[in-house]
């Protein structure tokens, strides 16, 4: 995969986004918990900003932001800076020493 989109309300520190991030997958987070300190916006991945957790149902203003987040980043597919983005997250050390 060229992407991968995570769309948490919350999300405390996922796994999904370091795993992507190792093999060459970048990306595409909403702007909460962990996805927040582990990709970077524009140099390891994209960022949706936070999205409303205190509503039952989908907020259009997410959606809005999903699908413009999700247009820069079809934006970069093929490029050089999307190639820069694929190997600033693996060689990313997101090891505990």
């Amino acid at each position: 995969a060229d992407f991968v989109m995570i769309p948490s309300r919350f999300e405390p520190c996922g796994l999904i986004q370091l795993h992507a991030m190792r093999y060459g997958t970048v990306p595409i987070v909403a702007s909460t918990g962990g996805l927040v300190d582990t990709v970077k916006e524009g140099f390891t991945g994209f960022q949706m900003g936070a999205f409303n957790v205190d509503c039952d149902a989908i907020d259009p203003a997410d959606v809005g932001a999903l699908a413009t987040t999700v247009k820069i980043a079809h934006a970069t597919y093929d490029t050089p800076a999307l190639k820069e983005m694929i190997q600033n997250c693996m060689d990313q050390d997101l090891s505990w020493k």
